[in-house]
């Protein structure tokens, strides 16, 4: 049976700009965990060395199913990553600014996750403004898309936020049903709740030196499905 564990409180600190959110802690023992990275200077060129991006936390979750034997069901992994953008002419401030350079950063991914893949096993990454919403948590914009296989037999959930002029936010869930179920209803039955209940309690407080602060301000009424109209 999923207990209802307590969701405790975590802090990332990048560069003064604080990230919070909370996590239940009945994690995986299968897969044991590297501590979470609380502090990182982004303005250090070398955290970015390998993939203009820094992982701040890994963590995975099993779920069971309330029969009486609680069989495993499977597993969901989360990720926090923060990016270094590698584009600086594209304003992130700007929800459209920001779909460009995701989309850049998609088609890398796509290239070095696809490598040796073929057929049903490529994963389709998002290449469209039409792939991405934008969500709201905590009165800050994020823009959300998701990655997945033909057959669904590989799925990600992704969501983005800015951090900084130069630097942004990842938080992904990745899915491993076992055989005996598909990924849909394991996603919608067990692990959604999850998701969006962790979501939902990520703030961001920019540092007051952080001049992206007000530009998200300024542009926080920007509907980014309506400047998906204009754009055609």
């Amino acid at each position: 049976e999923n207990i209802d564990y307590p969701y405790m409180p975590r802090q990332i600190n990048l560069s003064g700009n604080i990230v919070n959110f909370s996590i239940p802690e009945n994690f995986s023992l299968d897969f044991p965990a590297d501590d979470l990275v609380e502090n990182l200077n982004i303005n250090d060129q070398n955290a970015f060395a390998k993939n203009n991006s820094f992982t701040l936390l890994r963590r995975w979750w099993d779920f069971k199913d309330n029969s009486f034997f609680a069989k495993e069901v499977g597993t969901m992994m989360m990720t926090i990553h923060v990016y270094k953008t590698e584009d600086l002419s594209e304003d992130i401030s700007h929800p459209v600014g920001f779909v460009k350079t995701l989309l850049l950063e998609m088609e890398k991914r796509s290239k070095d996750e696809n490598k040796g893949r073929k057929g049903d096993d490529i994963i389709f990454f998002p290449e469209h403004y039409q792939s991405f919403i934008q969500l709201q948590y905590n009165n800050k914009n994020w823009l959300s898309s998701g990655a997945g296989t033909m057959y669904e037999k590989d799925k990600a959930f992704y969501y983005w936020i800015p951090v900084s002029q130069k630097n942004y936010l990842a938080v992904e869930f990745h899915f491993a049903p076992n055989s005996n179920i598909s990924i849909r209803p394991f996603i919608d039955n067990y692990c959604r709740d999850m998701m969006e209940k962790i979501m939902s309690s990520f703030d961001i407080i920019y540092s007051s030196e952080n001049t992206i602060k007000s530009k998200l301000e300024n542009n926080s009424q920007l509907k980014l499905e309506q400047l998906i109209k204009e754009l055609d």
